[in-house]
């Protein structure tokens, strides 16, 4: 079976829809504890990004797919179509929390005025987008890292 290779354009809107599903969790404790008790916060923003890595962790390894990708008829599947197992879901997510720490580096970088390692690290965050349009498979690097790729099944 021929795969078509899912297009940047979905897989950001899938992105997006996931990010719209959990960010009341976020906005949640932004408004409402952060006022209240910055400690607090602290720890409840931990724990919302540790939901974050469960909820894209485990969505993929049983359904193939986040909430966003089932919206848009995309799934995630090794390089051969077959279902992913547990440590490629592992291997995606943590290239994404690297990904998202680096992003954060670089803004630390900016405001503390280390202009010039904020836009190395900036540029290191992005590097995932260029691998992206640079290869037949649409591939990012943590689909590389991880044997993985994102199809469009509403092509088949």
């Amino acid at each position: 079976m021929k795969m078509k290779y899912a297009g940047f354009w979905k897989r950001f809107m899938a992105r997006i829809i996931d990010t719209i599903i959990i960010l009341p969790l976020y906005l949640a404790n932004d408004y409402f504890i952060k006022p209240i008790n910055e400690s607090a916060f602290l720890v409840i923003v931990s724990l919302i990004f540790t939901l974050v890595m469960l909820y894209n962790v485990l969505f993929v390894y049983f359904y193939g797919r986040t909430p966003g990708k089932m919206i848009l008829k995309l799934k995630v599947c090794t390089n051969n179509s077959n279902p992913i197992g547990m440590s490629n879901c592992i291997f995606r997510e943590a290239f994404n929390i690297i990904n998202f720490l680096l992003w954060i580096t670089g803004g630390f970088f900016t405001f503390s005025g280390f202009k010039f390692l904020s836009g190395i690290v900036t540029f290191a965050s992005f590097l995932e987008y260029f691998v992206f349009f640079f290869n037949d498979h649409r591939k990012t690097v943590h689909d590389y890292l991880a044997n993985t790729v994102v199809v469009d099944e509403s092509f088949n």
